[in-house]
């Protein structure tokens, strides 16, 4: 069972304030079989503050099962995994940190780029299946 991309709109407090004009935020969220994949591409963070960020909430249909996790993802097109992020309590995705010249720092990066996947073995809606 799988199911297509699914658009979830955020207007996360670590979000970068959305501007007159421009449309509210998104990540992507699929499922295929166990496997849940959240799509980050795109997310603008606030970066006038430093530190933990909310980036949104997962479908109850996405749900992790392993309620804590922590995942690398890119936040440039040139990076290879240098920003961590995480899910807690299975359903609230967060950026927590960043990797710059080995050090673990807080400065939050302009954009996520890609995502990452998890266990989930939540029922899917039967609409929702392709």
């Amino acid at each position: 069972m799988k199911t297509d991309w699914h658009s979830i709109p955020t207007a996360a407090s670590g979000l970068a304030p959305q501007l007159p004009g421009q449309p509210i935020q998104f990540f992507r969220v699929k499922r295929v079989g166990d496997r849940a994949l959240v799509d980050l591409t795109g997310l603008r963070l606030d970066q006038e503050k430093p530190g933990l960020c909310n980036l949104g909430h997962l479908p109850a249909w996405a749900k992790a099962d392993l309620p804590h996790q922590y995942f690398w993802v890119n936040d440039s097109p040139t990076s290879l995994h240098p920003s961590l992020c995480a899910v807690y309590y299975g359903v609230t995705c967060y950026w927590t940190e960043t990797l710059a010249k080995g050090l673990l720092g807080v400065q939050r990066p302009a954009t996520l780029r890609g995502g990452f996947e998890f266990t989930s073995t939540a029922p899917i809606p039967p609409e929702l299946i392709v």
